[in-house]
């Protein structure tokens, strides 16, 4: 608290976090791609993740872009995570993602 640029330094260090743990997941022609395409995009080491924390991180990164006022790339990623097929099975999470997407298009003047 009162230290803006640190925190503006350490949340776009999280956000590229985030991002490199959304990469290997992004739709290819509205599709999911397969466990074998999103195994050899991981790092070393890396698991793939499951459906939760998938949306979670998906999310995340959002929210983050969203605080530093990338709002076209925290639509990528709303955008991206409320199409996530299995996403409707996580009713909370899916209402907060939703509703966090919602306000950020109604802050931006945007039709929601």
């Amino acid at each position: 608290m009162g230290h803006a640029k640190a925190e503006r330094e350490n949340q776009e260090k999280a956000l590229d976090c985030f991002e490199k743990a959304f990469a290997p997941y992004w739709r290819v022609n509205g599709r999911l791609p397969s466990r074998d395409s999103i195994i050899h995009k991981l790092e070393k080491f890396a698991d793939p993740l499951a459906e939760r924390p998938l949306a979670i991180v998906g999310f995340l990164a959002g929210e983050l872009a969203r605080r530093l006022k990338d709002y076209d790339k925290a639509r990528r990623y709303f955008e991206e995570v409320v199409s996530l097929p299995f996403l409707h099975q996580f009713t909370s999470l899916y209402q907060h993602i939703y509703a966090t997407y919602r306000q950020m298009k109604k802050t931006l003047g945007e039709k929601v």
